[in-house]
């Protein structure tokens, strides 16, 4: 019954005027989420951000750009799944990314949707042609230091491309090379060599002629060269490993 003029507790919430932080309305915790020394019940900034309470999409926390990943109505400051997948953001390896699977493929901590090089081997999934696997990035290169060495039968060996690499040998006929006057001739001798060395089982040549050979790397991206002639051509043979 009595009028604001004379009422100590207009709000009646048991906070004295001169004290109240609203005191037209009725706030007995004081709660001033901003500080600014209105209480969250008359202020309607409550997080001090410029954006008013009824348009704020985290209206206790200061968000100015009103940002909103996953467009649920709750901004990223205050939503606990900003991307919505289910999975919280404090365990979420791509808070920003909807990924449920989790899925990370070097385990770094960074999820695959989000990870720039989901293999960790130092080449960006954009220009790597084996984004999930390590051991390649690129197609091989050309082989190098082909060395021959008699041990009964002939064996080969040459300089390795790295971890995930398999090896085709191709060759031909020296008699043959100097007609065609290229490679063309070769055919291929043994696919997919795991190893760096082959042995060539095969009987020896006619007397007066000899074998050469044709070598090239290939992984999970392709295969490589058998090199080049020395006019700059690459060397196909005809019969190419497949």
């Amino acid at each position: 019954g009595q009028g604001d003029a004379c009422d100590t507790d207009d709000d009646n919430d048991g906070v004295l005027d001169g004290a109240d932080n609203c005191p037209l309305d009725a706030n007995p915790a004081q709660t001033d989420t901003d500080g600014d020394g209105l209480g969250d019940a008359c202020d309607t900034d409550d997080d001090n951000d410029g954006v008013l309470d009824g348009v704020d999409n985290c209206p206790l926390d200061a968000n100015p750009a009103q940002i909103d990943t996953d467009g649920d109505g709750l901004g990223d400051v205050c939503d606990p799944d900003d991307d919505n997948d289910g999975v919280l953001d404090g365990v979420d390896n791509c808070p920003l990314d909807a990924n449920p699977a989790q899925i990370d493929t070097d385990g770094d901590g960074i999820g695959d949707v989000c990870d720039l090089d989901d293999d960790n081997d130092g080449v960006d999934d954009g220009s790597d042609c084996a984004p999930l696997d390590a051991s390649a990035s690129a197609p091989p290169g050309e082989v190098a230091n082909l060395l021959l060495a008699n041990l009964g039968p002939t064996q080969l060996s040459w300089d390795s491309l790295g971890a995930g690499f398999d090896y085709d040998v191709a060759g031909g006929l020296l008699s043959e090379l100097r007609t065609d006057a290229d490679s063309s001739s070769a055919e291929c001798l043994q696919d997919d060599v795991g190893a760096l060395t082959w042995d060539d089982l095969r009987a020896d040549p006619a007397a007066g002629d000899g074998y050469y050979y044709l070598l090239r790397g290939q992984n999970v991206c392709g295969v490589g060269t058998y090199g080049f002639a020395s006019a700059g051509g690459e060397r196909l043979p005809t019969l190419a490993c497949p």
